[in-house]
């Protein structure tokens, strides 16, 4: 029996459905985990470019397009899906003001 795989903020049954899900190939999921780099997956070349970016339910295609449409810049919505924590994107940091960290 195959490990789940959690990649960012998903988890799937098995690389095919990882693989299927980002549109890579399944043997693209199994390297980048042997390597411990799924956070990558799904990554454009340079890693700036998401295939899919789904936040509070919207899908937008890539970090950039999330960011223009909440009005953030693609380096705030990527910070909030690295830190698991993608519906916050463009809400600001309501975590700051009662003294909690990212």
């Amino acid at each position: 029996m195959q490990d789940k795989i959690k990649i960012r903020q998903h988890e799937f049954d098995n690389a095919d459905a990882a693989a299927s899900y980002f549109n890579v190939s399944r043997q693209w999921v199994l390297e980048a985990r042997r390597l411990g780099r799924l956070d990558r997956i799904g990554l454009g070349k340079g890693g700036g470019q998401a295939t899919k970016v789904e936040i509070r339910g919207e899908f937008y295609d890539g970090f950039r397009k999330a960011g223009q449409a909440l009005g953030v810049s693609a380096q705030a919505v990527w910070s909030a899906v690295e830190c698991g924590r993608p519906d916050g994107a463009g809400l600001g940091r309501p975590w700051a003001s009662r003294g909690l960290s990212a």
